[in-house]
């Protein structure tokens, strides 16, 4: 069975072609490659496989790890850079959906989660808490 985590930002966003280099420039020391016909300029991380496009037309810059994604790995220079750019558009965090997906449907083997990266330049996970179970009516009766 072949396991796969894809990580997506939930949008795009504005910037300048210098502030998307500066991004890129973090993630690889590689200069950036043009996809889509030239339209775009993508760069990715080899160790958490985060990926930044980037088209000029539109000056906006997209997220996202395909296949074996790690959003453990991702650099924290990167991070930060990306919250001081959230600072500048004025928004709080970006959030990104996790996917574990598999080629076949075994027990355990889907599920997710998300993350966000904060204005602050930090990297926030959800809490998640089960709710504490109530007692059965035979678990009330017997007390």
């Amino acid at each position: 069975m072949n396991y796969y985590t894809d990580i997506t930002a939930e949008k795009a966003l504005k910037c300048s072609l210098e502030e998307a280099l500066e991004l890129m420039k973090l993630l690889t020391p590689n200069e950036p490659t043009k996809v889509d016909g030239g339209e775009a300029l993508t760069a990715t991380h080899g160790d958490s496989c985060l990926s930044a496009e980037y088209y000029p037309k539109e000056q906006e810059i997209y997220f996202f790890a395909e296949n074996y994604g790690d959003s453990s790995a991702i650099p924290d220079e990167f991070i930060a850079r990306l919250g001081a750019l959230l600072t500048k558009l004025g928004l709080p965090h970006l959030e990104f959906g996790v996917a574990f997906t598999g080629d076949r449907h075994d027990p355990g083997s889907h599920g997710g989660t998300c993350f966000r990266i904060s204005a602050e330049g930090r990297m926030v996970e959800p809490k998640l808490a089960w709710p504490k179970p109530k007692p059965s009516r035979k678990q009330k009766a017997d007390s």
